[in-house]
């Protein structure tokens, strides 16, 4: 089982109070940090309807657990649910976010807005390899500025699938930009010994968003393609803390 889950946060502002109730007292306290209120709703939706998704995917009525967490951040389930082969992922940006939760092996998703960034190649050359900046420097403004956002969203999912750190996710994989415009389907890539399927997520105009998920017999799993579902609230006395 691989499924993805679009979850447009900005729907669902005036519940927010309501979904923040649902989360652990680590994530209340993130939600309380955010400076910009649209940052905090977008936070506590998300983070609302990951612990319903995975209430419903554990077949559990509520999901109120701390999560562990890796040396980098990763999030995982806590030790006693280790026996569901459960992985998952999140990603929220401006009005919208998606969830990936998997059965099939480590997995990593990344949604970004696509917004100007400025002084493009100044910043492509500091975050990107040297292939990679050569191959945006040969595109068009607006070809460049999408081509960056499809080049950051692979190379954040595979970090997060891979539980290291973004700084070192940004150093690999080189991808080939003349690659990033083929969203027909996944592509398996071999980075570190090891086979990722990476998956372009279709998402809404002004948004980029991909998929990593780790492998280990590329054979048995190349049917596994990612179900993609739209997320709506649940009742909320069934996932109480």
């Amino acid at each position: 089982m691989l499924r993805v889950w679009s979850v447009r946060t900005c729907e669902y502002a005036e519940a927010a109070p309501r979904f923040f109730g649902q989360l652990s007292a680590r994530e209340r306290q993130r939600a309380e940090a955010f400076h910009f209120e649209q940052d905090r709703i977008a936070y506590v939706v998300s983070h609302c309807a990951l612990r319903q998704i995975l209430a419903n995917t554990l077949g559990v009525d509520g999901f109120g657990h701390e999560y562990e967490i890796g040396p980098h951040g990763k999030p995982s389930l806590p030790r006693q649910f280790a026996v569901s082969g459960l992985e998952f992922s999140l990603s929220h940006t401006d009005g919208f976010a998606l969830i990936a939760v998997s059965r099939v092996g480590s997995v990593g998703i990344d949604v970004e807005r696509v917004v100007d960034s400025g002084d493009l190649h100044q910043l492509t050359a500091s975050v990107f390899t040297e292939q990679e900046y050569r191959g945006l420097a040969k595109l068009d403004a607006v070809a460049a500025q999408h081509g960056f956002f499809r080049l950051w969203v692979r190379k954040e999912a595979y970090a997060k699938a891979c539980g290291i750190g973004l700084a070192e996710g940004l150093k690999v994989p080189a991808l080939d930009v003349a690659a990033l415009d083929d969203a027909t389907g996944g592509q398996v890539r071999h980075v570190g010994g090891k086979a990722w399927w990476e998956w372009p997520i279709s998402v809404p105009a002004g948004y980029c968003a991909a998929l990593y998920q780790r492998v280990d017999d590329v054979a048995s799993v190349a049917h596994v393609v990612p179900e993609i579902c739209d997320w709506h609230p649940q009742p909320m006395d069934r996932f109480h803390n």
